[in-house]
């Protein structure tokens, strides 16, 4: 502390637990080099410590570093805090440090003075100021450079801690570096070589997979294309190829189906034309003989009627005759003319008369009545005969759509025979 006194820490480790044990000592430390820079020292990569230079401890008369920082009590300074650490700990660290084959580190403090040296080393000897343009290198934080040294070309790396402004440098031989990159160099090219070989092995190899299922789903299509709709494309994988095959298939199924179907349709379409075509021929026999049966009727009905109208003027002309008997008779029998007849003979043919009239004007009116009929028989007779005629018409364009249907479905047929479908 600034009064002199000296509290010194420390602990042990007993049945597992940690014990601290300090000593409180009047000793003035105040002039020792690490109080002296640790007081006001500045703030650096996180931290106020300051490291001394390695120095021998008079108290183990061991090589030893000291790593300082003052103390403060509400924003005044009251002493330093200090510990101390084992050179050799470092040195060791740094000594065990390689660089490729013959490479090695060295540790120098901000003057250039080695404070860290190595067997290998046969360059730099104790100071790095021997190192040409020392000055223009030594602060700078990270220095590359190549120098020729004893005769040698090497390469110096320099880096510099800004806490304990320390400098690591690192040494390697040009020719071990060029030797090292032509290793790599030769490494990386026989990588890169056998990469490619293997490369392109892999590929030929994967080519062929992919060119033999090509081939084999090609053969497939090309079959289905001439109508073999067979095929069934079996793949064994995880891949794309697989996925197209199995829709592939599901396609192929799908088609069969649908064309199964429509030769299922073309059959019924085509027995269903046959049955169309037969009954439209029976039925146009049939209406042949109707038609023919009722031209006879109407032929009978007409003869008739120029019978029955032929009747009527006989019966016409028979009326006519007793009428013309009936006058005579009453002419013969009228007053002063002889009658050898015992009764009144004109109430005789007078009564004759009658009865033949009444007789002949029913005659005339069952004629006339027959006749009406005949003509209306004639007429349902010839209108029977048009519908018969459209009928015939109707048949035969009913048979020419049914023969282009028929067609159509032995066309459908034979299109489809050229498919070779999945059982």
């Amino acid at each position: 502390t600034n009064s002199g006194k000296v509290v010194t820490a420390w602990y042990t480790v007993e049945n597992g637990k940690n014990i601290p044990h300090h000593t409180l000592e009047n000793d003035d430390y105040t002039d020792k080099p690490w109080f002296k820079n640790a007081i006001g020292s500045s703030y650096r990569s996180g931290v106020y410590a300051v490291f001394t230079e390695p120095y021998i401890d008079p108290t183990t008369n061991r090589l030893i570093i000291t790593v300082s920082q003052e103390v403060k009590a509400n924003k005044e300074q009251v002493g330093c805090v200090a510990i101390d650490i084992p050179f050799d700990e470092i040195k060791k660290f740094v000594q065990n440090i390689n660089l490729l084959n013959t490479g090695y580190v060295l540790l120098a403090n901000a003057d250039g003075t080695i404070l860290v040296d190595n067997n290998r080393n046969t360059f730099i000897k104790s100071s790095l100021t021997t190192l040409p343009n020392w000055d223009n290198i030594k602060d700078q934080n990270q220095v590359n450079t190549q120098i020729n040294l004893n005769g040698q070309t090497v390469n110096v790396v320099i880096f510099n801690d800004e806490i304990t402004n320390w400098k690591l440098v690192g040494v390697v031989s040009e020719k071990e570096i060029s030797d090292s990159l032509n290793t790599i160099v030769y490494f990386t090219l026989g990588t890169a070589l056998i990469g490619i070989i293997l490369g392109i092995i892999i590929a030929i190899a994967v080519t062929t997979m992919i060119k033999r299922k090509l081939n084999y789903m090609n053969k497939a299509v090309s079959d289905v294309a001439k109508g073999d709709l067979s095929q069934n494309i079996q793949l064994i994988g995880n891949d794309e190829f697989t996925d197209l095959a199995n829709n592939f298939n599901k396609m192929i199924t799908s088609v069969s189906i649908l064309i199964r179907n429509v030769d299922s349709a073309s059959h019924a379409l085509l027995k269903s034309s046959d049955e169309i075509a037969t009954i439209s021929s029976e039925t146009s026999d049939s209406t042949k003989n109707v038609f023919a049966a009722i031209s006879d009727v109407a032929h009978s009905t007409t003869n008739q009627a120029h019978r029955i109208q032929e009747a009527s003027i006989h019966v016409d002309n028979l009326g006519s005759i007793l009428a013309e008997t009936n006058a005579y008779i009453n002419k013969q029998l009228s007053p002063g003319s002889q009658n050898p007849l015992d009764t009144d003979p004109s109430s005789v043919f007078n009564d004759i008369f009658t009865r033949a009239t009444a007789s002949t004007n029913i005659a005339i009116t069952k004629v006339e009545n027959i006749a009406a009929d005949s003509e209306e028989v004639a007429a349902a007779a010839e209108e029977v005969s048009d519908l018969t005629k459209n009928v015939n018409q109707s048949l035969i364009k009913l048979d020419e759509h049914t023969e282009e249907l028929k067609y159509m479905a032995k066309d459908l047929k034979a299109a489809l025979s050229h498919f070779k479908l999945k059982e």
